[in-house]
Parts: C-alpha cells; sequence; structure tokens
C-alpha cells in the first residue's frame, strides 16, 4: 500500500476497487433486469420459423413481446390469440394459404402461433414492398387499412405519420423493442 508524506498508509486503491466492483455489480444487475424485460423464450423455435421466412429472428422477438410478452395463453379483447396475437379470422386465412390444419385451439400452441406468425409477416413484408413500418402496421391494423391510409395520404410509410394511434405505438413499441433485441443478444 503506499504511504503518503506523513509515512500514512493511503486506501484509496482499495477504495477504487470497492467503487469498481460495485459499478461492474450495477452493470450486472442492469443487465439482468434488461435481459427480464426482454426474454427471448422459445430461440430455438422462433430462429427456425424466421430462417423459413427471411425473418431477423429478433425482429420476431420483438412482435411477440410487444403483443403477449412471451404468454402462449395470450387473448386480447379484440379476440387476438396466442404468442403473435393472431385473429383467428386470419390464422384460418393464414391456414388456408399453406394448406395447413387449423383451429383457434391451435394459435395457443407456440411453435404453431410463431410459424403463422412468421409467414404472415413476411408475406406482410412482401406484400408492402419490403417496408417494414408498413408491414407492422397492416399486422396490427390489418393491410386493407393500411393500403386505405396509403391511398388518402394519411400514411407516408413513416413510424411517426400512422393516423391510428393504437397501431402507431404498435409499431413504435415493436421498433424499438428490436433495437434493445439486438442491443442484447447482439446482432447490430
Amino acid at each position: 500500500m503506499a504511504k503518503n508524506k506523513a509515512g500514512r498508509k493511503r486506501r484509496w486503491p482499495i477504495v477504487l476497487l470497492a467503487v469498481a466492483l460495485l459499478l461492474v455489480a450495477a452493470a450486472l444487475g442492469g443487465l439482468w433486469v434488461m435481459l427480464r424485460m426482454y426474454p427471448y423464450d422459445l430461440q430455438p423455435v422462433i430462429e427456425e420459423a424466421a430462417g423459413k421466412y427471411a425473418l431477423d429472428p429478433l425482429f420476431v422477438a420483438a412482435v411477440i413481446r410487444t403483443e403477449s410478452n412471451f404468454k402462449t395463453d395470450a387473448r386480447s379483447s379484440a379476440g387476438a390469440v396466442g404468442l403473435m396475437q393472431i385473429m383467428p379470422d386470419t390464422g384460418q386465412w393464414i391456414a388456408g394459404k399453406n394448406k395447413w390444419d387449423f383451429s383457434q385451439e391451435m394459435l395457443l400452441d407456440g411453435k404453431y402461433s410463431i410459424e403463422a406468425g412468421c409467414w404472415y409477416l413476411d408475406y406482410l413484408t412482401k406484400e408492402f414492398g419490403g417496408n417494414t413500418t408498413m408491414a407492422l402496421a397492416a399486422y396490427n391494423a390489418g393491410d386493407g387499412k393500411v393500403r386505405k391510409w396509403v391511398a388518402e395520404g394519411r400514411f407516408n410509410q413513416g413510424k411517426y405519420d400512422i393516423p391510428f394511434k393504437e397501431t402507431r405505438i404498435f409499431v413504435k413499441k415493436v421498433l424499438d423493442a428490436y433495437d434493445k433485441y439486438k442491443l442484447l443478444y447482439g446482432r447490430h
């Protein structure tokens, strides 16, 4: 330990070490909290389905977090069901397009919900020329409404000009969560 001019031992290296350890502990605690806030449950299922449809799995995780917070049995007041909050009519349409079996209860199965949701996100992304904001708006409000907003000049493809508040908030939440997922899980 270093001594000062009076010959007493200086304790500052121990204090600096203690402060450094506290900062590391706080950072790790903050990381733990962020990982809990932005879970990546069902990662293999998400990655498999996202891979089939050329979607970033972290984008899919952001949609799931926003829609259901990873609760497989989630149901919305509007009637959307499962992890990816698919409306039963939309689920039936998706199944028909893919020649899949369908029942409303199947939307409560995590793997089925993720597969159907990824297919639908891919479909909407292609329908809107790769514009993620428009695809997300359509995922939330329906592609017919988004096309109507665009035709009326009420939506110019930006996340802040979506005319319906609920959809605007949904798109912003998903895109913000997507940024967090990329930061936490290593894709920038």
